[in-house]
């Protein structure tokens, strides 16, 4: 009843705020023709303070560099699931619900249905990874996997087993505490990272939730079987 009417959601929050928002904190080069000499000028504060280390931001884009050649392979996995997080997080809001014509005695039962199908997305992902060279084939499937290792970190998931089989299990009364905790910080560390195009801590903070574990390698199997 409420799949498609959550994803629609979803999908705004995704596509005209998620990857449509953060600015890239960078440099540019500027030669003087009759000199000689170069300077560089910034679009940002130097002595604008990062959120995560309250320390001066000490990481940018350096003259010549973009996203993808500093993200490189994990590039779209790591922006794909920066914008699913923002679709997410936007389907907790009652505003995002009316722009879509929801009533207010549904859209938190369209919310709730939202998490569910991104949860159950995340797991089933695992279809999409390529057990023998440990690499993720699909970007939206490493992006919903890594934002489910994120919520069940927070403690709203759980898997069950039966037999051949596994149950996912989200906890609703959680949601609207730690779940949005969980996303937040998880939403927040990742623009940071790639807006001051640190991709050291970044590659590290985002793979850590992309790590195809003893238990998930199970999972997938049970899966793919």
């Amino acid at each position: 009843k409420y799949v498609k009417r959550g994803f629609k959601v979803d999908v705004g929050g995704h596509e005209m705020i998620g990857h449509q928002s953060g600015k890239m904190f960078s440099e540019t080069k500027h030669v003087n023709n009759s000199t000689g000499e170069i300077t560089m000028t910034y679009n940002f504060d130097r002595n604008m303070l990062n959120p995560i280390t309250n320390n001066v931001v000490e990481t940018w884009y350096k003259e010549g560099e973009t996203y993808g050649s500093v993200f490189g392979s994990i590039g779209s996995g790591y922006e794909e699931s920066r914008a699913e997080a923002t679709g997410l997080l936007l389907n907790c809001v009652h505003d995002m619900h009316m722009i879509f014509g929801h009533s207010d005695d549904e859209w938190k039962d369209i919310s709730y249905i939202a998490w569910l199908w991104m949860i159950r997305s995340g797991v089933l992902g695992l279809s999409a990874y390529d057990d023998k060279n440990n690499k993720w084939l699909q970007a939206h499937c490493q992006a919903r996997y890594a934002i489910y290792r994120v919520l069940k970190e927070a403690g709203i998931v759980e898997i069950t087993y039966t037999n051949n089989s596994f149950l996912i299990t989200v906890n609703r009364s959680e949601i609207e505490t730690k779940g949005l905790s969980a996303l937040r910080e998880y939403l927040m560390k990742l623009n940071i990272y790639k807006s001051t195009a640190d991709f050291e801590n970044g590659s590290t903070y985002f793979m850590k939730y992309c790590e195809v574990d003893e238990e998930h390698s199970k999972i997938r199997e049970i899966y793919l079987n």
